[in-house]
């Protein structure tokens, strides 16, 4: 098989990603993602076993190649990071998949993982389309700076007469949450135009 440089979201897809310290708008495509339910407070313990569960999941297809397994269109990749979304009561972590990833390849991840590391929340991932569509975000460095990261975001989008949904948003984690203290933590906050929900 032909061997190419892996395709990394930190270099080709930067702009939907590592957000600058400055609001930026965006235009985010449909994507193809793992999804599972989460508390809606990422200290809580079961949020944790449903991020790795997910890691599971992505980790398990990254490493197909190393079985010997190519699925069609398969190119190297940097593993998505993760992304955590609130809208209204509702919470759910994801991470997004390479195109070449179906719903058969999801199956075959289920069985594998299920036949070498079992665990109950395997069931409860499932594979969704998201189009984000126009959206506005910034960086964020540490859970202090997520008020005044919000603030800026309504700011911007008043001062051009666009209206941000109140009760939906979504969270880019660029650094591992786990092994990572609070205040050292890297996010993309990204808000969403009510015309998007």
């Amino acid at each position: 098989m032909e061997t190419k440089e892996k395709h990394s979201w930190k270099v080709e897809e930067k702009e939907w990603y590592v957000a600058k310290s400055k609001p930026a708008w965006v235009t985010i495509p449909k994507f193809r993602f793992f999804t599972i339910a989460a508390p809606s407070r990422p200290e809580e313990k079961e949020w944790k076993a449903a991020m790795e569960v997910l890691l599971r999941f992505s980790k398990f297809i990254h490493q197909m190649p190393k079985r010997g397994f190519f699925p069609g269109g398969y190119y190297p990749y940097v593993v998505y990071p993760m992304e955590f979304e609130k809208q209204g009561d509702q919470a759910q972590l994801m991470v997004r998949q390479p195109s070449f990833v179906t719903e058969s390849i999801a199956r075959m991840t289920v069985t594998g993982l299920t036949s070498t590391n079992p665990h109950p929340l395997l069931q409860q991932v499932h594979m969704r389309e998201k189009e984000d569509g126009r959206c506005i975000q910034v960086g964020v460095t540490g859970m202090e700076q997520w008020k005044e990261a919000w603030q800026a975001l309504e700011a911007q989008a008043e001062k051009e007469g666009v209206l941000l949904s109140a009760n939906r948003y979504r969270v880019i984690a660029l650094n591992d949450w786990v092994k990572t203290a609070p205040e050292k933590r890297k996010m993309t906050l990204r808000r969403f135009v009510v015309e998007s929900e």
